[in-house]
């Protein structure tokens, strides 16, 4: 297993170098990427997002 920050494109290049020292290529990936402030997840949908934590949690 290898973990990263994805949001980092200089973390995302170390690990592919790192990753290929190893194997040739990918077979498959599993992700399970994702985020959003904590305050944007805390109450009604509705009540609690704002602009700015969605699109925090989609970028």
């Amino acid at each position: 297993m290898y973990t990263l920050d994805v949001s980092s494109d200089k973390e995302i290049e170390k690990a592919f170098k790192e990753i290929s020292s190893f194997w040739e290529g990918i077979d498959c990936i599993v992700h399970a990427v994702g985020f959003a402030p904590s305050n944007e997840l805390d109450g009604d949908f509705a009540d609690v997002s704002t602009r700015e934590g969605f699109q925090i949690a989609h970028d």
